[in-house]
């Protein structure tokens, strides 16, 4: 049995269109508790992204005055389709690199894939994939050709 996305995804996301002040996006980020901001264009096609870190930052350089989600937010966005299989899905949270990936649907943003929902994916695929005998049946998922020739950038320093 194949699982999509669809079946695991968080649709309680935060989106913001570009021309919000970064002022009111931190509201909404402490008022909502969320840690990233997911920002569409007028017909909700994922547009953007910005880290709750972004936002810290903005803040500390005092830069929020007039400025805009869309002057700050990163149009480099890992994102999957919500009919996909999870099993192709899964190995992009494989390296730590993501905690999250936003999902759409023909282009519109339905939500994010947390590194929470593969977990329950991989805890349901192994409890499903036991033969009669107790043994594994399950499958490796394979590593996605782009991780293979370029792991995530090892992170120095200490808090």
């Amino acid at each position: 049995m194949q699982n999509t996305v669809q079946e695991f995804l968080d649709s309680d996301i935060l989106k913001v269109t570009e021309n919000i002040s970064i002022e009111f996006a931190v509201s909404l980020v402490l008022y909502r508790r969320a840690d990233k901001v997911y920002v569409v264009d007028e017909q909700q096609h994922l547009v953007g992204l910005v880290p709750g870190f972004s936002l810290v930052k903005s803040l500390i350089n005092a830069e929020n005055e007039s400025h805009t989600v869309g002057q700050i937010m990163s149009s480099h966005i890992v994102s999957c389709d919500a009919c996909s299989e999870m099993a192709e899905v899964a190995p992009l949270f494989r390296e730590a690199c993501h905690e999250s990936i936003a999902v759409t649907d023909r282009g519109i943003l339905v939500g994010q894939l947390l590194r929470h929902d593969v977990l329950r994916w991989l805890s349901l695929r192994s409890l499903q994939g036991k033969g009669n005998d107790g043994s594994e049946k399950r499958k490796q998922i394979p590593t996605p050709q782009f991780l293979k020739k370029q792991r995530c950038p090892e992170t120095t320093g200490s808090f």
